[in-house]
């Protein structure tokens, strides 16, 4: 009961397992980060309603204590049953043991036909959910995209009557706005912890270019594909934002994507673009 319901939970929507087993086979605990908990209630009501045998109680927690959280309740096993992870947490907490292999279920399930809406093969990233011994340790759900949110009253006092399409034209925008109006132009988070925006934005201007921090060659064989200039590169963009006040500079003491300080800014009409 216990591998079949874990199965069908992880099939449905969510990506790792604890080791320790549950106390009761039909109650199942899981952890959430993000924050489309009302959504993500009522996909468990419509499970819990096809499996009435099954209780499901959401767990939330915040992206910022997530990890370590998680890692002190692994290591006395008192973690959540099913967790929400970043896809690069899967192969460390695979290894620290703090995580339990999918193989079985997936096989029992049917690799073909019962998880997700094509089966198992369809997934995409499930190299991402391997652990260094070659076992499955999480389950692809969801994958996001990055896209600019703007004002378009401050775009227009700063003399614009669209979005910038381009690194160096999103660099000035947010420029002219600051220096027209008084107001924020580009707004970011650029502090650092445990899962900083800034390395999403840094990853996408560096993509943008053709560069990756870790590359595959036709050997198989892994390499740096980015050079120390690059990387400056990089850093320099985003830290002319400060420099200037464009970006103000508070926003070093934040670090998560959608903070609170970005949203009341936009909503109050002092941050241009987000």
């Amino acid at each position: 009961m216990v591998s079949k319901l874990v199965g069908a939970v992880l099939g449905g929507m969510v990506l790792g397992s604890l080791s320790a087993g549950a106390g009761d086979p039909a109650a199942i605990t899981f952890r959430y980060h993000d924050s489309e908990a009302p959504e993500m209630q009522a996909a468990l009501d419509d499970f819990q309603a096809a499996n009435p045998d099954v209780h499901v109680t959401m767990q939330r927690l915040g992206w910022g204590e997530a990890q370590a959280q998680y890692l002190r309740e692994a290591a006395v096993g008192e973690a959540p049953d099913v967790v929400e992870l970043v896809y690069v947490w899967t192969r460390p907490f695979a290894a620290a043991g703090a995580l339990a292999p999918l193989d079985a279920d997936i096989a029992k399930t049917g690799a073909k036909s019962k998880i997700g809406l094509k089966g198992w093969d369809d997934f995409i990233a499930r190299d991402l959910a391997v652990g260094p011994d070659g076992k499955t340790y999480a389950i692809p759900f969801t994958t996001d995209t990055l896209a600019i949110f703007y004002n378009k009253d401050l775009l227009h006092l700063a003399g614009y009557e669209r979005p910038p399409n381009s690194w160096a034209g999103l660099r000035q925008a947010s420029l002219d706005v600051f220096k027209k109006t008084g107001k924020a132009g580009w707004a970011f988070a650029a502090g650092t912890c445990a899962t900083p925006s800034i390395w999403f934005y840094l990853n996408s201007f560096w993509w943008s270019k053709g560069h990756a921090l870790i590359d595959q060659d036709a050997s198989g064989k892994y390499y740096m594909h980015i050079t120390p200039q690059q990387i400056a590169e990089g850093f320099d963009y985003f830290n002319q934002y400060l420099r200037a006040g464009d970006n103000p500079k508070s926003m070093t003491s934040v670090c998560l994507l959608g903070p609170q300080e970005i949203v009341e800014g936009v909503a109050e009409g002092n941050i241009a673009i987000v």
